[in-house]
């Protein structure tokens, strides 16, 4: 297994793989990943059959995201992914969209939900001027997006 802090240096190969994962969740996203690369403290994951990220959440739990689909990822990477889990370096698999949920049987793992995980909406021009301090961290994150990338829309 290797790791490796996540960088500019893997857009192209962390791209290509959300790409092909085909589901539009803010954690599946390359420009998401890279503006919280520090605070969640994003690593590559490569094993044998697998490319994973890993990273820290706010309360300090570990968790692994897998890079394929689970029904693409075959049998190899599903099974380094599950002896990955079985060591004590990662608490939980995340995120896990709702049309995996099958591919994890309920024998070798336990499903929560968190309200709190879920991707989240702000309306634009009311995110752009909110007064105060409660968004400033976003709203700086919006910015320096903004500044950087082109953002695309797709429905």
């Amino acid at each position: 297994m290797k790791k490796s802090r996540l960088t500019l240096k893997d857009k192209k190969i962390i791209t290509d793989k959300l790409d092909a994962i085909g589901m539009h969740l803010s954690e599946f996203s390359f420009p998401n990943l890279f503006l919280f690369r520090n605070t969640h403290e994003y690593e590559t994951v490569t094993t044998p059959h697998g490319f994973f990220l890993s990273g820290v959440t706010y309360d300090k739990k570990r968790f692994l995201m897998p890079m394929t689909s689970p029904e693409k990822a075959g049998e190899d990477c599903f099974t380094e992914m599950k002896e990955l889990m079985a060591g004590e370096e990662w608490d939980f698999v995340f995120p896990v969209p709702e049309e995996w949920l099958e591919c994890f049987n309920e024998k070798d793992f336990t499903r929560t939900y968190n309200p709190d995980d879920s991707d989240y909406l702000f309306f634009t021009e009311k995110f752009k001027t909110y007064p105060g301090k409660k968004l400033h961290k976003k709203k700086n994150r919006l910015n320096q997006f903004l500044k950087n990338y082109e953002a695309l829309l797709i429905p």
